[in-house]
Parts: structure tokens; C-alpha cells; sequence
């Protein structure tokens, strides 16, 4: 499962596949949340675009959302902060 719940959020498993032609969510694989994002993997391009569209899915602000691992890698993990799990799963059409 790509969602759990920790102390005042939710962290969410992600693999992203950067360059992309669109940012968009493709559903649920290999126990992660998947990813598209047009931006490139340099310099944390492709880091902001994940948090981007995650909010902008969610809706909530950029700031509520923080990258805890894989900065460099395409196996990420995200910290949302103030989101119950049952919220975040129906915001991503997640059963």
C-alpha cells in the first residue's frame, strides 16, 4: 500500500517518471503511487513538479507537502501534513 499513516499526516510512496508529456497520476503499481511529471530530474526540477501536482490533486498548499526520501531517485517518499488517510485516499480515488 502507497499510503500510511504517521503522527499528524499521511507519508505516500511514489515512483515518478520524469520528462514526461504531462503531469498526471497513473494509479496504483508495484506498491507505489505512480507518477508523470514533465519536468526534467535536474536540480530538484522534478522534486517540485511531484509536490506540485500533488497539491494541486489534493488541494492544499505546496508547503504541506515534504519530500522525506529518494531527492535523487525515482522511488520517492512524501510526508502530507494535516491529512488523515481516509482523506488522502479519497482525494486520489484510491479504495
Amino acid at each position: 500500500m502507497p499510503l500510511q499513516e504517521a503522527k499528524k499526516g499521511v507519508v505516500i510512496k511514489v515512483k515518478v517518471q520524469p520528462k514526461a508529456q504531462q503531469d498526471e497520476i497513473l494509479g496504483i503499481k508495484g506498491g507505489r503511487l505512480r507518477l508523470r511529471v514533465k519536468a526534467p530530474p535536474q536540480n530538484g526540477k522534478a522534486n517540485q513538479a511531484c509536490i506540485s501536482l500533488l497539491a494541486k490533486i489534493m488541494g492544499i498548499t505546496k508547503k504541506e507537502i515534504k519530500l522525506i526520501s529518494g531527492a535523487k531517485a525515482r522511488e520517492k517518499m512524501f510526508f502530507i501534513q494535516n491529512m488523515k488517510l481516509d482523506d488522502l485516499k479519497e482525494k486520489l480515488g484510491i479504495p
